[in-house]
């Protein structure tokens, strides 16, 4: 590959790869194709505006449909990702376009499969060649170990996707055993694997938790209420802790919503990542988002008095970066906020005493089109790339990113790529 900016986490799937509930109330496909229903939605949006005592959440819901609605009611994948390329006026650039799978999230059905989802994807890769990096999306439920390999080989190997995307909160623990031969294939051949670590985001929206959610099976096919993790001092995690914090949620008439939203922060610890990769040690895992704004900010002020947190979720991501040479780290969704880019730029740096370097294992990410609700594609990168300066951005963008893409699967004769 030549010199090209990367962006390395955006998603350009529309509204109709997504189920009902995806935005959080059940009107997606409705306004998919039907525009008087849309400018009904704008209207409420326009009336959120001017009502401050609204609540809190509903305004917020109200942001967020807007946000989704502005761009995922495109027609086709195409036209989001040619919304994305029309935000960059410097480059050539490339974007890793992270597919994801909903069809098991307990929301509801999308008007698309998962598997059109991909295959569209797929065709866009033949007409925009480098200048899109798909990874395909896995979970463990969607197929057997066998199914689940053959899925990302046909697409490493046949269709020149980049990589991997894993979404734990939608229902899994990345330790999970069915993952395992994925895990030994992508180590194997150096595919990078993108996994979403912050507390924010989508989740599970299922009518009851299952027996698998509160007593993980793990590698080796244990089940166990809770695991201890090796070498990390007092790093216990207790499964079955979340039940009884969230017990009073668990009626299935009432407090469905924040009892999933609650527990989804089991899925995307980043302590499970310990797990896996004492099991593979050579994975080349991005964990997005570095803990997510919120974790990053907490961590800034415990430095700056002098208490610092070793639960803190960017904290730990940082250990794991140094603990294994092959992790990584993106700056998507939490670089929209000014408050962290010091502390981005910290890293992105070459550390001034004894600690190991992880400068080359940040990357640049911006999570499009999801941060439209915080600010424009536009704003975002170009507020923080002048805050961090040219050559820590090149550094991210382009030699960080190159280094992470790079990957030793055999690819078949006449791939696009």
């Amino acid at each position: 590959m030549n010199f090209r900016y990367i962006n390395c986490h955006t998603h350009i799937f529309n509204v109709k790869c997504a189920p009902d509930r995806f935005i959080g109330l059940p009107v997606a496909r409705l306004l998919a194709s039907n525009r008087t229903a849309l400018g009904a939605v704008h209207g409420l949006m326009r009336v959120g505006e001017v009502l401050p005592f609204l609540k809190t959440g509903t305004r917020e819901s109200i942001e967020k449909m807007r946000s989704f609605l502005k761009i995922g009611t495109n027609r086709s994948q195409e036209g989001v990702f040619e919304l994305l390329r029309s935000n960059y006026s410097f480059g050539p650039i490339s974007y890793v376009a992270l597919t994801l799978n909903m069809d098991h999230m307990g929301a509801g059905k999308a008007l698309i499969p998962f598997s059109t989802q991909l295959s569209q994807v797929a065709d866009l890769k033949i007409i925009y060649k480098e200048d899109l990096i798909p990874f395909v999306s896995i979970d463990p439920r969607s197929g057997s170990p066998d199914q689940l390999l053959q899925l990302v080989q046909d697409c490493i190997e046949k269709k020149a996707f980049g990589g991997i995307k894993m979404y734990p909160p939608l229902g899994f623990y990345p330790f999970d055993p069915r993952l395992e031969k994925v895990y030994a294939y992508a180590q194997e051949y150096g595919i990078p694997i993108l996994t979403h670590v912050s507390k924010g985001g989508i989740f599970y929206q299922g009518d009851h938790i299952p027996l698998d959610f509160l007593e993980p099976i793990s590698f080796g096919g244990d089940r166990a209420r809770w695991t201890s993790v090796e070498g990390v001092e007092g790093a216990v995690m207790d499964f079955s802790k979340n039940v009884r914090d969230t017990r009073r949620f668990l009626g299935k008439t009432w407090g469905k919503g924040r009892r999933n939203e609650e527990f989804k922060v089991h899925f995307s610890d980043p302590r499970n990542y310990h797990v896996v990769l004492k099991k593979f040690p050579r994975l080349k895992l991005c964990m997005a988002h570095f803990g997510g704004d919120e974790s990053i900010s907490e961590f800034i002020d415990q430095q700056k008095a002098g208490t610092p947190d070793p639960l803190n979720w960017h904290h730990i991501i940082c250990e794991i970066l140094r603990s294994y040479p092959q992790t990584y780290a993106d700056v998507s969704y939490a670089l929209w906020q000014p408050k962290v880019w010091p502390r981005m730029s910290e890293c992105i740096d070459p550390p001034k005493g004894l600690q190991r370097d992880i400068s080359d294992r940040i990357l640049f990410g911006t999570d499009y089109y999801m941060t439209i609700q915080e600010e424009s594609e536009v704003n975002l990168v170009n507020n923080f790339r002048k805050a961090i300066g040219n050559e820590r951005f090149k550094k991210i963008a382009v030699d960080n990113a190159r280094q992470y893409l790079e990957h030793r699967a055999p690819l078949i004769s006449g791939t696009i790529h």
